[in-house]
Order: C-alpha cells, then structure tokens, then sequence
C-alpha cells in the first residue's frame, strides 16, 4: 500500500515538474538540469518519508524518474 501511494505521489511530482518546465520555455539545459535534479531529490525524501528505507526509496525515485523521461521523449515524438 505504501508503494502505490509513493508512486502516485511521484506521479504528482513529475507531473508538477513538467508544469512548470512548460511554464519556464525559455530557460537554459542547465537550468532545466538543476530543477529536475531538485525534483528527483524531493521525490526522493517523499519516498524515504514514506518507506523509512534509503534503497527503496533511492530505487522507486530513479525508477520513477526513467519513466517519466520515457514517457515525455516518448509523446514528444508523437
């Protein structure tokens, strides 16, 4: 239960980071590579809250993180 309520909350995470990367347009790489780090740290500390566990937390952030870059190259090419 724990681990469907840390994936909805990265689901609410990465869908608040492509918000506001698609508000900031204009912004350089370098930019954009600090504020997803910075997202992927929060979901991070979100997923160790929750799982009291550094591994499946470290695992469920960087798993969630893959996925959301997938799926954002993915309907980019559609």
């Amino acid at each position: 239960m724990k681990a469907a309520l840390v994936y909805l909350l990265h689901s609410l995470i990465w869908g608040s980071f492509s918000l506001v990367t698609h508000l900031s347009q204009r912004d350089k790489l370098h930019a954009e590579v600090a504020l997803f780090l910075l997202f992927l740290y929060f979901s991070y500390v979100v997923a160790h809250y929750l799982l009291q566990r550094r591994k499946p937390a470290a695992v469920s952030a960087i798993v969630s993180s893959i996925i959301f870059l997938m799926l954002k190259e993915l309907l980019q090419r559609l």
